[in-house]
C-alpha cells in the first residue's frame, strides 16, 4: 500500500469548503449579494461583523466559486450561487 499525504489534505479541504458554504447560508450572504454587489465594508456593516474576518470569508467564497468579485472591490453571487443558494428561487 502506498501512502499519500494528499489524501489527508483533501479530506481537510472538504471540511473547510463545506464549512464556508454552511456559514454563507447561515449568514444570509447569498440573498444579500443577490440584491446588489457590495464591498466587504458594506457586507461587514450589514452583518455587524469584523471587517477583517468578512474580507477573508468573502475571498474564500470567491476561491470556491460561490461569489464573483467585481472591479476588485465588490462581491456578488456567482451564477451557481444565484441559482441554488438564494431562498425563494426554484432550485433552492
Amino acid at each position: 500500500m502506498e501512502f499519500n499525504p494528499e489524501w489527508v489534505n483533501e479530506l481537510s479541504r472538504q471540511f473547510w469548503n463545506s464549512a464556508i458554504l454552511r456559514a454563507g447560508i447561515k449568514l444570509g450572504i447569498f440573498p444579500l449579494l443577490e440584491e446588489a454587489a457590495l464591498t466587504s465594508a458594506e457586507v461587514s456593516s450589514r452583518l455587524g461583523a469584523n471587517l477583517r474576518f468578512v474580507e477573508a470569508f468573502l475571498e474564500a467564497c470567491v476561491a470556491l466559486g460561490l461569489l464573483d468579485k467585481v472591479d476588485d472591490t465588490e462581491y456578488r453571487c456567482s451564477a451557481m450561487s444565484s441559482a441554488f443558494l438564494v431562498p425563494g428561487k426554484r432550485e433552492y
